[in-house]
């Protein structure tokens, strides 16, 4: 009979080391809300060297924070350990920078300080000690909905948003919804890299334009489901692609951003439109 192989299980508690386990614990309890876990107390108070275990998870998972001394100096962990939070609480930790919490360069950390991971959003930082850590949201169109979009943050980026729009088209498997046509049109050309880091736009493929031509041009080579018109485009020229769409398409809608919330008002009106067509 064959043993099924073995794996491990959860990951545990990551050893922190420290110059003063209790001014440690109290920055770590004032920032990210870490107790110390009262059924580890022993390993804390009753011999000394010990770890002294906090956790903001309940006790699921815990920082073992390990007292710097002459034998074991104080050596940071800077590799990161990465903690996951829900949307809502990763938006408002998002939104209390700067408050005193630095990043690994030593510089307050700000909310454009978010990186775009396409697969979830993520902020590096670091403790006073140089402890380096990564606090992530994995529900990546409603940070982009709620936070990058409604709160104008420009991300950073690690690598060009187009390596993972051509890796899902490669890995896309036969038969799989394809990305869904759009036109956006507006006064000025659209940087599309651009946009995408401040909107999310998987899912969609998204064609962009200034002018009649460009809507004729991209109405008879897609399939495109909407339209989707800047307030900056003259009265006159968003009536003839209006015209022109009803002409040609029974499907095709189209929409149009007010004038009042002006040019940046555009892309919070852009994700909260893509986010209702999901």
């Amino acid at each position: 009979m064959t043993s099924a192989p073995f794996s491990l299980g959860r990951l545990d508690h990551v050893h922190i080391r420290v110059p003063n386990r209790e001014e440690a614990a109290r920055w770590y309890a004032e920032h990210f809300g870490f107790r110390p876990v009262q059924r580890f107390e022993f390993w804390a108070r009753g011999f000394p060297g010990g770890p002294l275990q906090i956790s903001a998870d309940g006790g699921q998972t815990t920082l073992a924070l390990f007292e710097a001394t002459e034998g074991h100096p104080m050596v940071p962990q800077t590799l990161g350990v990465a903690f996951s939070l829900d949307a809502d609480r990763f938006v408002a930790f998002a939104r209390t920078l700067p408050c005193g919490i630095r990043s690994p360069a030593g510089e307050l950390l700000r909310i454009d300080d978010i990186v775009d991971f396409d697969l979830c959003w993520a902020y590096n930082l670091s403790d006073p000690w140089g402890n380096q850590y990564e606090l992530n949201c994995y529900d990546y169109a409603r940070v982009a909905a709620d936070l990058i979009a409604a709160d104008g943050v420009t991300p950073t980026r690690y690598w060009p948003a187009e390596l993972h729009t051509s890796y899902a088209a490669r890995t896309a498997p036969s038969g799989a919804p394809q990305d869904r046509p759009l036109l956006i049109l507006g006064r000025l050309p659209f940087d599309l890299a651009s946009l995408g880091g401040q909107v999310d736009l998987h899912g969609f493929e998204v064609h962009a334009g200034t002018t009649l031509d460009d809507a004729k041009a991209a109405m008879a080579n897609h399939s495109i489901e909407a339209v989707i018109m800047g307030a900056g485009l003259p009265l006159d020229l968003r009536l003839a692609v209006v015209k022109h769409v009803f002409e040609v398409s029974e499907s095709t809608m189209v929409y149009m951003k007010d004038f009042s919330s002006g040019r940046d008002g555009f892309v919070p009106f852009l994700a909260g439109l893509l986010h209702s067509m999901r």
